[in-house]
């Protein structure tokens, strides 16, 4: 499939960060006043809308860690395509909805899950729990999982096809091969650019660019590193001749995007706090396997 006939340019691509601010905030602004029907606590409420950032940016550096536990277990490292996956099913999740809503630790789970299946690395649903060290929790989390599935594929619209900049790096990098002749460093190249390709998916990028200028910019950046700098620059240079000064403006943006990115850490105790905080909103916000939360989101007893 080509990016330009894709879903994910047509639904999941935008035109700038305040429309993905905007889709955030009418999601977070929901949930609040389904929340405020059934309990008053505006204060703290708003609180949690104001840092749940925090939130989301630990649970996606969980999923890429839950991702390498699978990495112990079958002696081979998931394709960065998985977490790629993953992680953008994760964020097209909560784009549209809120953690108010949905416990981040689930839907994470879910979307793991699903990754596997769409990347065509199945497992079946108990030993994914088996290797995911959910010990004495496998049963509950079983019948979530199953539960969520089906919501989390609504949610995303059923746009199960993520393209991602890792093929673009590879294809980048054979070309530059055959035609400047980096054959020596090409493989120290790709292992960096594929470095810059992951801090990228932590970041909004996958939602303003394509996949083809972010797997650019990553070979662009990490090309520093290296004395043939100069000739991968002029490569660039003839590939966009018509557009030096767009392709030039955009991977700065994503070169910085990134860069701040491999240096940002998430404050855990942060989190653990935001986590107490919407804990306090009612059982069935964070604990799937209460009463209330299977009432709220599953009314007529499951999908399964």
């Amino acid at each position: 499939m080509q990016y330009h006939t894709s879903t994910q340019k047509e639904y999941w691509t935008f035109k700038c960060q305040n429309e993905l601010d905007m889709c955030r905030f009418e999601a977070n602004d929901s949930a609040i006043k389904r929340i405020k029907e059934t309990i008053e606590k505006d204060r703290e409420i708003q609180r949690v809308n104001s840092v749940e950032k925090v939130f989301y940016e630990f649970y996606e550096l969980k999923l890429r860690d839950i991702c390498q536990l699978y990495r112990k277990q079958d002696k081979v490292a998931p394709p960065l395509k998985i977490v790629g996956t993953a992680i953008a099913f994760f964020k097209r999740f909560f784009l549209h909805n809120s953690c108010m809503d949905y416990p981040l630790q689930d839907i994470m789970y879910t979307c793991i899950f699903l990754a596997f299946k769409t990347e065509e690395r199945t497992k079946d649903l108990d030993t994914f729990l088996q290797i995911a060290h959910f010990n004495g929790t496998r049963e509950k989390y079983f019948k979530v999982i199953l539960d969520l599935e089906i919501i989390v594929v609504e949610q995303l619209h059923f746009h199960l096809q993520i393209l991602h900049p890792m093929g673009s790096i590879d294809g980048i990098l054979a070309d530059l091969s055959f035609k400047v002749g980096i054959l020596e460093i090409c493989k120290a190249l790709r292992l960096l650019s594929l470095r810059f390709c992951e801090y990228s998916l932590f970041t909004n990028l996958m939602f303003l660019y394509s996949p083809a200028q972010i797997g650019a910019a990553c070979v662009w950046l990490a090309s520093r590193e290296f004395e043939e700098k100069e000739k991968i620059d002029n490569y660039f240079c003839d590939l966009f001749k018509e557009e030096k000064g767009l392709f030039a403006l955009i991977s700065n943006t994503i070169a910085a995007a990134i860069e701040t990115q491999s240096k940002k850490s998430v404050d855990k105790e942060n989190a653990r706090l935001i986590y107490n905080k919407l804990k306090a909103f009612g059982p069935f916000f964070i604990d799937p396997t209460s009463g209330r939360y299977r009432f709220c989101f599953f009314p007529s007893g499951g999908y399964c």
